[in-house]
């Protein structure tokens, strides 16, 4: 929190402290007087920045759209010269910025954005203009191989957020072409490789710009674009039988997340202060529930098992997976080994979910079943569930006993939605499940009414 944030919020809680006698009034017209008024040029500041970001954008986009209007009818050279026009402009205007205004958050921010965007329209020109060919995923994929040296050389927020929308872009293209094309197992094994690479590309600049003694707003933003492009393109992944390998592989990196982020946002005390484990957290608790169902499992190792890979096309690229899969748990768990060694409190459950996921694929091989696989994924929601719900309880944070009560909630739904149980009786449980819900919540109202 910034001092003028602390100062504003000491003005709100005074009228309340005098009312009820904790100071008298003279001490709050003093504190008052000591303290000033807070500095509001801040917020301005702010205010500005987020005003040059959005016209820089809107700028961007309309050029692009007038460039279309008529396009049709310039010659090929009027073309070429009008696509590199606003490019060169862009380049000019970052320039001055960096070298004349790199100070000035707001010219640095909109700047490099607007460059950002005018590289993108560029390269679709020019592959238009001269009939080039190629997709929409290699165009999204040019555009974020060029515009990773600028997220470094401008240090810009807005850059890199971009940046992680065209990587959650290409993902779904790249995805949704080996869907149709019925290539899904080597090509998007392909893609997820591709896919880390260019994600673990923009790790510096998370490393440069986090501060892990302290919250900053810029870490913050950062963190949860990165997050988010983690979390929907992992979940995209997941939405296709690329063999067993791909669910440990994302498993695996959901949970690496996790654990950065008791490295990078580790200081944090609301929710949305903590991107990295609020993000993988929800991808966690995803593939478990999915992986309570038969044919999910029965989907993915429709292209792979364990290690028997005969008869099975691409294996190498399967392997390739499970090695890295390795890697992610070997980082994992050096992380969670610091924790231990700090005597930081430490959640145990997100680190048992690789360990649950891949002896479900050890056993599902050995005994050509997946009950064991399902039943461990069951185990684990609802020991996940009671964990939270008995933290939450001993803690008196109502935050963790909603949570618990919801994982178990949706575990108990998605059992009873997909058993063959009457209406009558699926009712029933949902009323009570809503029942006790209430009831836990007003419990722990009337217990925090007594200590507060």
């Amino acid at each position: 929190m910034s001092k003028d944030k602390e100062i504003g919020w000491l003005y709100e809680e005074l009228p309340g402290l005098v009312e009820k006698g904790i100071i008298p009034e003279e001490t709050a017209v003093k504190l008052r007087e000591h303290y000033g008024e807070p500095d509001r040029a801040h917020s301005r500041n702010l205010i500005f920045i987020i005003s040059a970001i959005l016209g820089s954008i809107l700028i961007g986009l309309g050029i692009i759209l007038l460039f279309a209007y008529n396009w049709d009818e310039y010659s090929r050279l009027t073309r070429t010269i009008i696509t590199f026009i606003p490019l060169i402009a862009a380049e000019i205007i970052f320039g001055y910025a960096f070298f004349r205004k790199r100070d000035s958050v707001a010219w640095m921010e909109s700047a490099s954005g607007f460059l950002m965007l005018m590289v993108g329209a560029a390269i679709g020109l020019t592959g238009q203009i001269y009939n080039m060919g190629g997709t929409l995923s290699e165009l999204l994929f040019t555009w974020l191989v060029l515009s990773l040296p600028l997220i470094y050389i401008a240090n810009s927020v807005l850059t890199f957020s971009l940046y992680m929308i065209l990587l959650i872009w290409w993902s779904f293209t790249t995805s949704d072409m080996a869907y149709r094309w019925i290539i899904a197992d080597d090509y998007l094994t392909t893609n997820k490789l591709t896919f880390l690479v260019l994600i673990l590309a923009a790790v510096p600049y998370l490393w440069r710009n986090i501060d892990r003694t302290r919250f900053t707003a810029k870490g913050n933003i950062i963190g949860w674009f990165f997050a988010v492009s983690a979390l929907l393109s992992s979940v995209n992944f997941l939405n296709f039988n690329g063999g067993l390998s791909t669910l440990f592989y994302c498993t695996c990196m959901t949970t690496l997340l996790y654990a950065s982020g008791k490295i990078f946002y580790n200081k944090g005390h609301a929710l949305w202060q903590k991107p990295f484990q609020v993000g993988s957290l929800v991808l966690i608790y995803v593939i478990a529930i999915m992986c309570t169902f038969d044919w999910y499992w029965r989907d993915f190792a429709h292209y792979s098992w364990f290690f028997n890979f005969e008869n099975i096309p691409h294996r190498s690229t399967h392997l390739t997976l499970y090695l890295l899969s390795f890697v992610f748990v070997g980082l994992t768990g050096r992380i969670l080994y610091k924790q231990i060694k700090s005597n930081a409190p430490v959640n145990y459950f997100p680190f048992l979910l690789p360990v649950i996921i891949g002896t479900g694929i050890f056993i599902s091989h050995i005994w050509a079943d997946f009950l064991i696989a399902i039943i461990l994924s069951n185990l684990f929601i609802l020991s996940y569930s009671i964990y939270y719900i008995y933290s939450g309880i001993k803690l008196d944070k109502t935050s963790l006993v909603n949570a618990g009560m919801l994982f178990l909630s949706v575990l108990i739904a998605v059992r009873f939605i997909s058993s063959d149980a009457g209406f009558l009786l699926k009712g029933i449980v949902f009323i009570l499940i809503g029942c006790c819900f209430l009831a836990v919540n007003y419990v722990l109202m009337k217990k925090q009414k007594r200590n507060g």
